[in-house]
């Protein structure tokens, strides 16, 4: 007779079954409203996802899960879950077909506005299924970490999905291009899913297809609730699927994601997952990150941030001041900093302090003066928006920042660019630890003011936007140099400066220390 814990398993995994077998069935028909009250869906996938985890088991059901799981993006909303993978649940949910119920979960939306984008619609009735979605990739994360039985059979299995047969799909196309000049991406994907802007006509004719579970995941990357997160976890676990779905061609689909849909997280996480599986480095993927999003220069532009060394030569003095006092005022001085510790500090670097008699960047960190001041700069505009592909993001102004008078050393710097200091961009992202050395004003108070000014509230989180990118692209350049990579190294360390060491510095930890920016450039 099987272990009661094993029967108690089966019976929940039953139940959970029938519960989300009803939300992809209500959902996928057009004809039924979209229901108001998701909770008991909420709580079914939450439970798939804690059953995955050994020791969790409690849900908080005082949580607004559907508003946390919309205020939070997917890379983020991912990071609140995880734990030691429990492989006999998730061999019972595979055996179950509890995975098969949840990735049909997460169709269900497509079937029911195919052919037209469903995230598309801003109507606050896809409030809840923008949540249920989130929930549904961590669940699929949830039930393929750390097992690779899970994660191949993710790999091979398929399910049918919606087509419009091909002969039908190039005549509406083209009979949509001859009515409009434009045509958005989704027109352009005229392949297996793709999905004409507009309604189906009565002749319309809709077939069903097998497609492999990784194809609809490629096919759904550019929705900002969790695909490409999945893609990227499965990818950096599982050398197999790695070796199969890391092309040029998908890291340039990524490489353009960034251009036309901003510097979102998850887009540069994907590139920092296909350099390292299981631990190991992947040097060709390392490589080939490097040949297509860095080395051209066009590209490099468009997609990630430059970081620039800042000096005080050359900066002009007014009249009645010294150069010092000048060269003191144009390099600002922020507050100390507390440590993880509880220990304040002004990162002066203590040349007492352990370290090997060699290592990487010995030369830099050994300066008596320490790190050169940081800047950073990026292709700005005031007239930014989704689809920009030649600005990366909005310039400082929208982002409520001013450039540093400082220059950038060697002449680095490219004529007419905007730098701003590092610290000034990144310290929103641990306003508790970091506004008061940066800002001269509390927290506290700086959020009365975040709380009644909408215009620094905007500016605020467009600059979280940013910085949070920011950090994943530092730990991307960490994992491109991972395993001694020394192509990626020498093409780093002649433009990143002494920043290659600094990056070295926050790749390494698993949480970045964003509260020693200030401390640590010294």
């Amino acid at each position: 007779m099987a272990p009661r814990v094993e029967v108690n398993r089966l019976r929940l995994i039953r139940s959970l079954l029938v519960n989300c077998n009803l939300y992809t069935v209500a959902l996928s028909d057009p004809s039924r409203a979209i229901r108001d009250n998701l909770v008991s869906t909420v709580y079914a996938l939450l439970r798939v996802i804690l059953l995955c985890y050994k020791g969790k088991s409690k849900i908080d059901m005082t949580t607004d899960w559907v508003k946390k799981a919309n205020s939070h993006s997917p890379a983020a909303f991912t990071a609140l879950f995880g734990g030691v993978s429990d492989t006999a649940a998730q061999r019972a949910c595979r055996d179950l077909k509890l995975m098969d119920t949840v990735f049909e979960m997460g169709y269900a939306v497509y079937a029911r506005t195919f052919p037209a984008d469903p995230w598309a619609n801003s109507s606050a009735a896809f409030n809840g299924p923008r949540a249920i979605q989130k929930l549904v990739h961590v669940a699929i994360q949830a039930l393929c970490a750390g097992n690779k039985a899970s994660q191949d059979y993710f790999g091979r299995r398929s399910s049918l999905v919606l087509e419009i047969p091909s002969t039908q799909l190039e005549h509406t196309l083209n009979a949509q291009d001859e009515t409009s000049s434009l045509t958005s991406p989704v027109q352009n994907r005229r392949r297996r899913g793709s999905r004409p802007s507009k309604e189906l006509t009565a002749d319309s004719k809709v077939v069903h297809v097998p497609q492999l579970w990784m194809d609809t995941i490629l096919e759904q990357l550019e929705a900002p609730l969790g695909p490409a997160v999945t893609l990227s976890k499965l990818l950096s676990a599982n050398e197999e699927l790695l070796t199969k779905y890391a092309t040029p061609k998908l890291v340039m689909k990524f490489s353009e994601m960034v251009q036309t849909l901003g510097p979102q997280r998850r887009f540069v996480d994907f590139f920092a997952a296909i350099c390292i599986v299981q631990g190991r480095a992947v040097k060709p993927n390392q490589e080939m990150v490097l040949r297509l999003t860095w080395m051209d220069l066009k590209v490099r532009k468009s997609i990630y941030l430059q970081l620039r060394p800042l000096t005080t030569r050359g900066v002009s003095v007014p009249r009645g001041n010294s150069a010092s006092s000048s060269s003191a005022k144009v390099l600002a001085k922020y507050g100390p900093v507390k440590l993880p510790s509880g220990a304040l500090t002004d990162g002066t670097i203590d040349s007492s302090s352990p370290r090997p008699a060699d290592f990487l960047g010995r030369e830099i960190y050994n300066r008596p003066k320490g790190f050169s001041p940081v800047g950073i700069t990026w292709a700005g505009t005031a007239a930014w928006n989704r689809g920009h592909p030649e600005a990366l993001f909005w310039d400082l102004e929208h982002l409520g920042l001013k450039a540093t008078k400082l220059r950038a050393e060697d002449d680095m710097g490219e004529k007419g660019e905007e730098i701003v200091r590092l610290e000034e961009l990144c310290w929103c992202l641990d306003g508790p630890a970091l506004c008061e050395a940066i800002t001269g004003e509390t927290w506290v108070s700086y959020k009365v003011h975040l709380e009644h000014d909408k215009a620094l509230r905007k500016a605020f989180d467009l600059r979280v936007e940013l910085a949070t990118y920011f950090v994943g692209q530092l730990l991307l350049h960490a994992a491109m140099c991972s395993g001694r990579s020394y192509n990626c190294i020498d093409r780093y360390s002649n433009i990143l400066f002494d920043l290659l060491d600094y990056g070295h510095y926050c790749g390494a930890r698993t949480a970045f220390p964003i509260q020693s920016i200030p401390t640590f450039i010294h």
